[in-house]
């Protein structure tokens, strides 16, 4: 494996990862942040001590980078005043993207409210084996899927509206919402909610919103939170645990790297994915293998 200090790499591989110290400045974010979470983060990081998990960025020119997720670790180190960040750099063809759908309170009136606001916008009512077909026809902005209840798919008139109705949309259950994988053939929720309300609902966003996703920074726009999924074809490194006097401005650079060899030189864990991984938020999947170098951090899927 390789570490360096914000140059150029020949791109990562499953015995290679890609790592570098780059400053918060070079990478533009493709999403929102979470704000409802921004105390709670800054508040996590502060007491480990450490930058646990590095985000993943792409390098677009020597230089500059998409970063592709990890948005919320990104900010909270800009809000804590780190200039630095660790990250892994992937090729894009490295990578899939595919849709985490928001398993919330979804109430039923407030949603028609926020849809009859909009002009040219509708609900409409779709049986759930035509949601993939709704749903990646144009002016699809987000299905709603209620088990047990009616699944609909919202819709606009112009496709320029589409983004600022799935922030409003989302803005009515806000943070408090869990995160679900989307079945990317039939855009439904992969695993059921077996203890799920009629008011509870998953929101699943339209394909389209991937569309030209590495151009929207330089368009001044991003993707509402959360939607993105990236599964990485070359692994995922975790549990890096770089501490955070290495991310301030002052912290020698020749020493930075040197830690970051050191790291490197101790072999991680790599596991096959699927793989469940405690995280500050509670359990993630990992659809990719991951180079786990904090083993206390492991949990066998199912667990």
């Amino acid at each position: 494996m390789k570490g360096h200090d914000s140059q150029p790499g020949s791109g990562p591989r499953r015995a290679m990862l890609d790592l570098r110290f780059v400053r918060l400045t070079q990478v533009r974010l493709h999403e929102d942040f979470e704000e409802g979470r921004s105390a709670v983060l800054c508040q996590a990081v502060q007491a480990q001590g450490t930058l646990r998990n590095p985000p993943i960025v792409a390098e677009t020119e020597p230089g500059q980078y998409l970063h592709l997720d990890g948005a919320n670790r990104l900010t909270t180190l800009g809000v804590l005043g780190y200039t630095y960040a660790l990250v892994q750099v992937v090729r894009l063809e490295e990578q899939s993207l595919g849709l985490w759908g928001h398993r919330a309170h979804l109430d039923d009136g407030a949603m028609r409210d926020v849809v009859g606001r909009v002009a040219g916008a509708r609900v409409v009512p779709v049986a759930e084996e035509a949601v993939a077909t709704v749903l990646r026809a144009p002016g699809a902005v987000a299905a709603i899927v209620r088990q047990g209840g009616e699944t609909v798919v919202i819709t606009v008139a112009e496709d320029a509206t589409r983004l600022a109705l799935l922030r409003q949309l989302m803005a009515l259950y806000g943070s408090a919402h869990t995160r679900c994988v989307v079945d990317p053939k039939t855009l439904l929720p992969s695993a059921p909610d077996a203890a799920a309300h009629l008011d509870t609902g998953v929101l699943v966003p339209a394909p389209a919103i991937l569309d030209g996703l590495a151009a929207l920074p330089m368009q001044g726009a991003r993707l509402p939170t959360g939607l993105s999924r990236v599964v990485l074809t070359c692994g995922r490194a975790l549990g890096i645990n770089a501490p955070l006097a290495l991310l301030a401005t002052a912290y020698p650079a020749a020493q930075r790297q040197a830690w970051l060899r050191g790291r490197l030189a101790q072999a991680p864990l790599w596991l096959p994915g699927p793989v469940t991984i405690p995280e500050e938020h509670g359990l993630r999947l990992y659809a990719e293998d991951i180079a786990l170098f904090d083993t206390a951090m492991f949990m066998p899927k199912g667990a």
